[in-house]
């Protein structure tokens, strides 16, 4: 898989689970334009550009490299922006200008359930038989 489409697929990814979960508790940006999880059409264009100039590892080492790095670049994008649950645990600040209200989540919703250390699972309910399935 190329870089751009992990890329691309990544940020998919985060864009869809945050979207569930401010579907689910109620969540949106502080103004009209504010960006989807604070990435912006500019910052899009801007990895899109230094992925294609980026030559593309080879090796399993050079992409351990390279996914550390990002990884890294990612959590001080987190910790710069003081993103996370409130300490009152009534809302989630994903970046600035968008905030979800965990007090409208569901009464037996888990922030945690289906999160481990190495996984992350995502579900769906959907119909199995019948004219929606």
């Amino acid at each position: 898989m190329s870089l751009r489409r992990t890329r691309r697929t990544a940020v998919v990814a985060v864009t869809v689970g945050f979207g569930l979960v401010a579907a689910a508790c109620g969540g949106g940006g502080g103004d009209e334009s504010s960006s989807v999880i604070g990435v912006s059409k500019d910052d899009i264009v801007a990895s899109a550009t230094t992925a294609a100039a980026t030559k593309e590892p080879t090796t399993m080492e050079e992409w351990e490299k390279l996914w550390e790095k990002e990884r890294a670049a990612v959590v001080a994008k987190i910790k710069a922006d003081k993103s996370g649950i409130s300490a009152d645990g009534k809302s989630l600040q994903v970046s600035p200008g968008f905030t979800i209200d965990l007090s409208k989540c569901s009464a037996g919703w888990n922030n945690t359930e289906g999160l481990t250390d190495t996984t992350i699972k995502v579900g769906q309910s959907i119909a199995q038989s019948g004219t929606l399935a």
